[in-house]
């Protein structure tokens, strides 16, 4: 797999550098920078500008791209989880950059797992790690080929399941405690949660809009939920109220 742009090849050499197999730059004078960050594995190519524009011509390269190993996702089945995780189901994701903010947003706030569908939704690509800075390769992504089967495997695992939906009865997510176990479905673009996984929530949680926008963008929404989630468990650690 190629990755591209400066954030995301930094994050793999950072965090990663054993999936770093070579480094292409157009600009020398990132060299120095790339080579302290690398290890001696590592290949380092210098390419011309006329390189980069023949091979990513389409995107925001930055000057440097890398080869990785692919990425690997991970089986729910196999994951071990603690007393109080925090787990993302995404129905139904089709936009890159969203699926990449929302990785971002949940390596950020340290989410054990983000389960995503194996059929008409977004998988990791190259343009994912683009958007998520990288950070995708920091979380831990099952692809499933049943979603309303991988919520019921949560549940066995002792989470609650908490819809994301606009209703009129839905509760307002600061109202919910989310110091427990805790899965959050957030469904597609324009097409919401579908019918059953909605159905096999144990709650539907809404964000309040006091604005003229009815709806937030689901990495947003993303960004809304797991902020207040590590706010709930940042007053329960340190006893406040």
């Amino acid at each position: 797999m190629i990755i591209y742009g400066l954030r995301p090849v930094l994050y793999y050499l950072t965090n990663f550098p054993a999936d770093v197999d070579e480094v292409y730059l157009s600009r020398r004078d990132r060299l120095g920078e790339i080579r302290n960050l690398a290890s001696k594995n590592i290949r380092i190519t210098v390419a011309d500008e006329p390189y980069f524009q023949r091979q990513f011509a389409a995107v925001n390269h930055q000057g440097i791209a890398a080869r990785v190993k692919d990425f690997r996702y991970h089986n729910l089945d196999e994951l071990d989880f603690g007393a109080n995780s925090l787990a993302l189901i995404l129905d139904g994701i089709q936009d890159p950059s969203n699926l990449g903010a929302i990785m971002r947003t949940a390596e950020a706030f340290s989410v054990d797992a983000v389960i995503i569908p194996k059929d008409r939704a977004a998988s990791v690509t190259s343009a994912v790690i683009r958007a998520s800075s990288g950070a995708a390769r920091g979380v831990r992504v099952c692809m499933s080929v049943n979603i309303a089967r991988a919520i019921k495997n949560l549940k066995d695992k002792g989470f609650w399941v908490a819809a994301l939906d606009i209703q009129d009865d839905a509760i307002p997510f600061y109202k919910y405690d989310m110091t427990g176990s805790v899965a959050f479905i957030l469904g597609a673009e324009e097409k919401g949660i579908r019918r059953l996984p909605l159905e096999q929530a144990d709650v539907v949680l809404t964000i309040p809009m006091t604005g003229k926008v009815k709806s937030l963008n689901v990495s947003a929404t993303t960004a809304a939920i797991l902020s207040e989630a590590a706010r709930q468990r940042s007053m329960k650690r340190f006893g406040e109220k």
